[in-house]
């Protein structure tokens, strides 16, 4: 069945959910039924530029806020508060925007009936299957609190091993990086003397030499350019590990 995206009314409350249904009529038909008015529905695939897209890739949830996450709200279960309750505890304490929206999102959700891990569903970019997955084992089989503890537990320590990897990777990125710096002032102040040089002997150059006194011709003649395409190149790279096809790129020239 087809994946929709819709924006409804309940209760005096808009929400906006995806759901799949057979076709739009059927889906409106079912939301009628649960009491909401519909103010659009479209198909999850369609193509569209979003703002709250946008700003959902440049602001992010950091992994230590997903444990934080997972650890209290099995602690407040585990002590007797509800679970719209716990949510709206943590959306009061929570600092970070983002996960401030998650929560009041999530909160409502579950107040209208859904479970909590359908309720996460709404947010792949900040729950993983495998931690959606948990929550419900734990739902079914009423230990929403222990698996929860099990979940940030392993995250704690997926995210302790990220940290040791990234922390053996900083030399090697510093090293490459002060070799670029020496190769562009290279280009820049000591390829131009060469190239005067090798004018004057009046003899047929290499290709590999002609490539390097045109790189270096272009890095002094064009330099404002030459920045434009190094910063949109960095740019680019940068948006673009935040982005789950990215990431994915990213690993697999990594583990090659």
């Amino acid at each position: 069945m087809p994946l929709y995206h819709y924006k409804a009314i309940k209760d005096n409350k808009p929400f906006e959910e995806d759901r799949h249904a057979l076709d739009k009529n059927v889906l409106t038909q079912d939301l009628k039924k649960d009491g909401a008015t519909v103010i659009y529905i479209r198909e999850a695939s369609e193509k569209r530029f979003e703002p709250r897209k946008l700003l959902n890739l440049l602001s992010s949830v950091k992994m230590h806020e997903k444990i934080v996450f997972a650890r209290n709200l099995g602690a407040m279960i585990q002590a007797g508060l509800s679970l719209t309750r716990s949510l709206a505890v943590m959306e009061k304490q929570t600092r970070n925007r983002k996960m401030k929206k998650i929560l009041n999102d999530l909160g409502e959700s579950v107040s209208r009936g859904k479970t909590l891990s359908e309720s996460m569903k709404q947010f792949p970019e900040v729950f993983s299957q495998l931690f959606i997955s948990m929550v419900r084992a734990g739902e079914e089989s009423g230990a929403l609190a222990s698996s929860l503890k099990v979940v940030s537990s392993q995250m704690e320590k997926t995210y302790t091993l990220q940290k040791k990897v990234r922390g053996a990777m900083i030399y090697p990125i510093i090293i490459i990086c002060v070799m670029i710096v020496i190769g562009v002032l290279m280009m820049i102040f000591v390829v131009p003397t060469l190239t005067e040089t090798f004018k004057g002997l009046g003899v047929d150059l290499p290709l590999s030499t002609r490539i390097i006194i045109g790189v270096s011709d272009f890095l002094r003649f064009h330099t404002v350019l030459a920045l434009t395409l190094f910063v949109v190149v960095v740019g680019g790279t940068a948006f673009s590990l935040r982005t789950k096809k990215g990431k994915r790129a990213f690993d697999y020239i990594i583990l090659r």
